[in-house]
């Protein structure tokens, strides 16, 4: 279980990450971002190599009426192929 301090990192990972990606920053946005699936999510590269249908449901929900369900599945889309997961 995460502890509040932990809590706390992850949150402000997060906002600096989104914060920068508003300015413009891509490079350092996806670093946070990247970072924090890293901390978070340390199977999230192999378990998409193992299960590729993750991919074609991150690529339709970036069609989401959703703004935010779009933008988190570009993401981690971007995420994902700077691992070297190959995209369809």
């Amino acid at each position: 279980m995460m502890d509040e301090n932990q809590f706390k990192f992850f949150k402000v990972l997060t906002e600096e990450g989104l914060d920068c990606l508003d300015r413009g920053d891509k490079e350092n946005g996806m670093a946070l971002i990247g970072l924090l699936f890293d901390k978070l999510q340390p199977d999230l590269v192999e378990d998409t190599k193992k299960h590729p249908e993750i991919i074609d449901k991150l690529i339709s929900q970036t069609n989401s009426k959703h703004e935010h369900i779009a933008l988190s599945a570009n993401i981690m889309l971007e995420y994902l192929k700077t691992k070297g997961v190959k995209l369809k």
